[in-house]
């Protein structure tokens, strides 16, 4: 009896550590969708984020999210903080020096600034062209995140 409820935990356990999306890199974007072109998700945070870091345990580690990501979605997870310089679409985006000091991605403001201003979270949605669909701002929990997958995915 103890084998068989052990054997459970491993196999619940086993299938739960499973459950996280495929997050590629810019770098490898290209030749991706050059073999199966398919719509992008951009998620775009800070490493001070607390409402990012909640996305990525509570919505990202989610098992009808990360599949529906995987089967549908190039997913990316942009640092907008970072030091490298990114190529999108043949164009070179690096971090700029704001005169709070800290570094501001090019590419994250580029797609993910609505009316001017990037806040983190912001999720952005490309079409197989690489074109910009939808930007939501602001932290999504995994039925709202559902709901816009649903509808994206139609």
């Amino acid at each position: 009896m103890k084998a068989i409820l052990v054997l459970i935990s491993i196999l619940v356990m086993g299938n739960s550590a499973r459950a996280q999306v495929d997050w590629i890199r810019f770098a490898s974007l290209s030749d991706s969708m050059r073999e199966t072109p398919k719509p992008i998700v951009v998620f775009i945070h800070a490493p001070w984020c607390n409402y990012c870091k909640m996305m990525q345990k509570f919505v990202f580690k989610d098992d009808v999210i990360s599949r529906q990501l995987n089967q549908n979605f190039y997913s990316i997870a942009l640092d907008a903080e970072a030091k490298d310089t990114v190529r999108f679409k043949g164009v070179s985006f690096a971090p700029e020096r704001q005169p709070n000091g800290k570094l501001l991605h090019e590419l994250a403001v580029k797609i993910g600034a609505v009316d001017g201003k990037l806040s983190y979270p912001t999720t952005v949605f490309l079409d197989s062209s690489s074109e910009v669909v939808a930007q939501f701002q602001g932290y999504l929990n995994k039925d709202e995140f559902g709901i816009v997958l649903k509808t994206l995915t139609k």
